[in-house]
């Protein structure tokens, strides 16, 4: 067991973490019919550090190789998932934890035996999994932790593996901001290859919103870089039935005060409209891993069914509460909830029972919901359930545009049906102003700003992680230490405003005025490519028991009822 990884002096981590035993989390390939690949994908380094050739070359049903078993498990998905490594209440200095860190601390408990079995078998270095031909140096870019790539071109890896997707490894390492991984499979490739390659990579670092951010070291060519684009959009506020605030509430100084924090706030992604053709979407910026703001693409008139002065929502709005906290996942950062507040209550800006007094930011999960509306169904249809809901017609959510309470399976736009496989989870949010949600990450997502305006933050997933501190607070000086210049990221959602965040890019937001949103997880097709085919994971760190903090005034308070 890993304890203490500050303590380490060639560690570099953010603060202290506790991985759990390995080898105590479940099996996370799907089809484990080989008894070695089952150990590999629980990181139960022993049986692997005992295996002989025979046992180390056997695959899955799906041709899953031992490697590919014990590099998936290192994957860390979401932020909750590390959180619970910390000891939130000893934790009084450093307040963000970083996902790159803890990837390395894992892979340093992995090193023996992944030296056990390239030694041993060296051929699984280049050995390339038989559905989307991911091998194992794929995972280790993906990863970016540059001793498994070292290790993994040693014993005769292919830097310019092909995966079935067209993807290569330095794809992989170059669309997650992994430039470390990046310099040393430049220097693997042929010369022409490499600067190819180099010159690929320029290019794409030129990129508004581009995960790479660390170029210095990598000898690339020069490519200037492209301003975001900011395309114009009809706001279609003369078709509309309601006001553009929709009854909740000005901001703070009015719009003009409004457009002016935007403006000092900042603009780093590019900003379209939902004319984007569905190709651009999934080839300029899905595959290469670039956040998106869509420009109202759910329009005035489809919003003001939400309004506050909309009766059939407003009587929703009264009748449902929200759990709220500091942060949009206080529990994972051992805190608890601040209070429960209907959607009006938030408009006179309550605040958490915190020292600091932080305005609280709420969700109301639809999967609670989805499931009391789904045994209501099957009620009705004499106890006989019609599958899973093609519309989502929960209460809250029920006044929504039809696109927005589409199937798991269907995408909210139709730009996004080449990159979309099927949602899997879905959050109302709330917040009074200046509430936020807090740094974190996880997968794919969009967000859709009914009314209010947003100031986000971003950092490409080598930069991404966790922390417990509101939203207001993040970076504060540690977390900026360890972050290069231009990031994080910053642009302001205003709106009808759709956002697309890809997957385990870290991110925080902050509300200006009251604001109403709709938040969607979702699975793409390029995550499962990566992950051997699955949405949700097991995890070495599933094994970490959640960690709750004690002690006065840090957010203990349960606020309003």
């Amino acid at each position: 067991m890993l304890r203490d990884a500050a303590a380490s002096p060639d560690a570099g981590f953010s603060m202290p973490f506790v991985l759990p035993p390995l080898g105590s989390s479940r099996p996370r390939m799907r089809a484990t019919t080989s008894p070695l690949v089952a150990a590999a994908s629980s990181l139960d380094l022993n049986a692997l550090l005992s295996a002989e050739r025979p046992a180390l070359l056997e695959t899955d049903a799906e041709g899953h190789t031992v490697l590919h078993a014990l590099l998936v498990t290192m994957f860390s998905e979401k932020g909750g998932q590390i959180a619970r490594l910390v000891d939130w209440r000893a934790n009084t200095s450093r307040r963000t934890i970083y996902r790159y860190d803890v990837l390395r601390a894992v892979a340093r408990q992995a090193r023996p035996a992944i030296h056990r079995i390239l030694q041993t078998a060296p051929e699984l270095a280049k050995r390339a999994s038989p559905r989307f031909g991911v091998t194992p140096l794929h995972l280790a870019a993906h990863h970016g932790v540059p001793s498994l790539v070292s290790a993994l071109l040693s014993a005769g890896a292919d830097a310019a593996a092909v995966s079935s997707g067209g993807r290569t490894p330095v794809d992989e390492a170059m669309h997650n901001g992994n430039f470390e991984a990046l310099a040393l499979l430049l220097a693997a490739l042929p010369p022409a290859a490499s600067a190819e390659a180099r010159r690929r990579v320029a290019e794409y670092a030129a990129l508004p919103g581009a995960a790479l951010r660390e170029v210095k070291r990598l000898h690339l060519p020069a490519v200037p870089r492209r301003a975001p684009m900011a395309e114009g959009a009809d706001d279609g506020a003369a078709a509309a039935a309601c006001d553009a605030t929709g009854g909740w509430g000005a901001p703070l100084g009015g719009a003009a005060g409004e457009a002016a924090r935007s403006a000092q706030w900042g603009r780093d992604i590019d900003l379209r409209t939902a004319a984007l053709s569905e190709s651009e979407l999934y080839e300029s910026y899905h595959l290469a891993s670039r956040p998106l703001l869509l420009r109202n693409a759910v329009p005035l008139a489809e919003r003001c069914a939400l309004a506050a002065t909309a009766p059939a929502f407003r009587a929703d709005a009264t009748q449902r509460r929200f759990a709220c906290g500091a942060t949009a996942y206080p529990e994972i950062t051992g805190r608890e909830r601040c209070g429960s507040y209907t959607m009006l209550e938030l408009i006179g800006a309550p605040t958490c029972t915190d020292e600091a007094k932080t305005p609280p930011v709420c969700n109301w999960k639809l999967a609670a919901e989805r499931q009391q509306s789904q045994m209501a169904m099957a009620k009705r249809r004499g106890g006989l359930l019609a599958g899973r809901m093609t519309l989502n017609d929960t209460l809250g959510f029920r006044q929504m545009p039809a696109r927005l309470r589409h199937g798991d399976g269907g995408p909210p736009l139709p730009a996004l049906g080449r990159a979309w496989l099927q949602s899997t989870s879905r959050s109302l949010w709330g917040g009074s102003s200046g509430s936020g949600s807090g740094f974190h990450y996880h997968n794919s997502a969009y967000n859709v700003l009914f009314f209010g305006t947003k100031h986000w933050v971003l950092t490409p997933p080598r930069y991404a992680g966790i922390t417990d501190l509101p939203a207001d607070a993040w970076p504060d000086a540690d977390a900026k230490a360890a972050l290069p210049d231009g990031l994080p990221l910053r642009f302001t959602q205003h709106a009808g405003d759709l956002v697309i965040v890809p997957p385990q890019w870290g991110h925080s937001t902050l509300s200006d005025g009251f604001t109403l949103g709709l938040g969607v997880l979702w699975c793409d097709h390029r995550w499962v490519n990566v992950t051997g085919g699955q949405c949700h994971k097991d995890t070495v760190y599933d094994g970490a028991k959640p960690r709750t903090r004690g002690g006065k005034g840090r957010g203990r308070g349960r606020g309003r009822r």
